[in-house]
């Protein structure tokens, strides 16, 4: 694991750097509707999954490590379940295409993976941050024993501690990717608000300016028409 370490970090930066791409764009883009950052991060995923899958950790024995469960996730979370599933698609016909053997297996794991976040979506957005991050914690460990278990059962032994050390790094990353992406929630919703509030102010300053200006000739115009009628040298016909 520790002659690995450099090509371990380099697929955590594979994770990280397109969404902090993602927050830099969303963060200077100043319209209001939500679907052009979703077309955004859709394509952060995509590539994201893309370059995990390309250049994986490989081990002895055939054994390969890398995140794409970590876009996986975040497809099916932040852009909606059908856009989860074009993900998951998208990610088998390239590994048809890289000439991957075992797609059928991981056609019958994402098959569980997508009802699993088919029930999950209904209440995930409605938790709190930390609960969401618990929740998350729980689907993945079954992943990693499901995956223990294939090790296991095929005489794998020596390669069980490896796995484990890279679900963990994989579990954090999955959680810091998770961290950034709630605080670019928390951070567009605080920039709507404040546009919606500055927009709100200069409506009433201007509702203002408009009362004043049309209250000020008509006080004019009251006064002299009162001053008119106490006239008495001024008949009913003039």
């Amino acid at each position: 694991m520790l002659e690995h370490i450099g090509h371990v970090l380099y697929h955590v930066l594979i994770v990280i750097f397109p969404i902090l791409i993602y927050y830099l764009l969303t963060i200077q883009d100043n319209r209001s509707s939500p679907k052009p950052h979703l077309n955004k991060l859709l394509g952060m995923i995509i590539i994201m999954l893309l370059l995990t899958i390309t250049f994986p950790v490989a081990y002895a024995n055939g054994f390969a490590y890398d995140f794409r469960i970590i876009p996986i996730f975040v497809a099916f979370l932040y852009t909606g379940f059908f856009q989860g599933i074009v993900v998951i698609l998208i990610m088998l016909g390239y590994l048809l295409l890289l000439g991957d053997t075992k797609v059928i297996f991981s056609i019958v794991n994402y098959a569980i993976i997508i009802a699993i976040f088919y029930f999950l979506l209904k209440k995930y957005h409605s938790l709190l941050l930390n609960k969401k991050l618990i929740v998350l914690s729980i689907i993945y460990s079954f992943i990693v024993i499901t995956r223990a278990i294939v090790i296991v059962k095929s005489n794998q032994i020596d390669q069980l501690l490896v796995m484990i050390l890279f679900s963990i790094v994989t579990w954090i990353t999955l959680l810091l990717v998770i961290l950034i992406i709630e605080n670019l929630k928390q951070q567009i919703l605080l920039q709507r608000e404040l546009r919606r509030s500055e927009k709100m102010n200069v409506v009433s300053q201007l509702a203002a300016s408009v009362a004043h200006e049309v209250r000020n000739p008509l006080t004019t115009v009251n006064g002299f028409l009162q001053l008119i009628i106490r006239d008495d040298n001024i008949t009913d016909k003039q």
